[in-house]
């Protein structure tokens, strides 16, 4: 018989905003609006799509 452990992780309201500030900064998007940064926007070569 296999044993099987059971973690039980707590995730905080602090500990999810900083998860979610590390997904957009690796992804290259803003995380107050959720759309690209500026330079995730040129690194993909869609500066055409930039509003200034």
């Amino acid at each position: 018989m296999t044993k099987k452990s059971i973690i039980e992780i707590t995730i905080t309201e602090e500990i999810a905003n900083q998860l979610l500030d590390d997904y957009y900064e690796e992804r290259g998007w803003n995380r107050i609006d959720g759309n690209p940064t500026e330079e995730k926007i040129k690194e993909l070569d869609l500066e055409v799509y930039i509003n200034n």
